[in-house]
């Protein structure tokens, strides 16, 4: 069954990559902008440390996006199936 979230999840991730909304576009944009100013007074070994820094970031953001994906499924699948069994027929 996490075979099969973790499948939805990729699905889902490569669409909504598809469609980036105005409000993403903006804050990517900040973010770019003042990466790029951050970065003009460091070291290249501080710039280094930098980017390892954001990698993990990154990693730890993308695999905490996935749970939480995963445990709404699983929480709308329960409701819908509490919800179905519950109604007096």
């Amino acid at each position: 069954m996490n075979d099969l979230l973790e499948d939805l999840w990729y699905l889902y991730e490569i669409n909504r990559n598809k469609t980036v909304s105005a409000e993403e576009k903006k804050a990517l944009n900040a973010l770019i902008e003042n990466h790029e100013k951050l970065c003009v007074g460091l070291s290249d070994e501080l710039i280094s440390v930098l980017e390892e820094f954001e990698n993990c970031e990154r990693e730890l953001a993308c695999i905490a996006e996935k749970e939480a994906f995963i445990k709404g499924v699983r929480f709308a699948s329960k409701f819908w199936l509490e919800a179905i069994y519950s109604v007096d027929i």
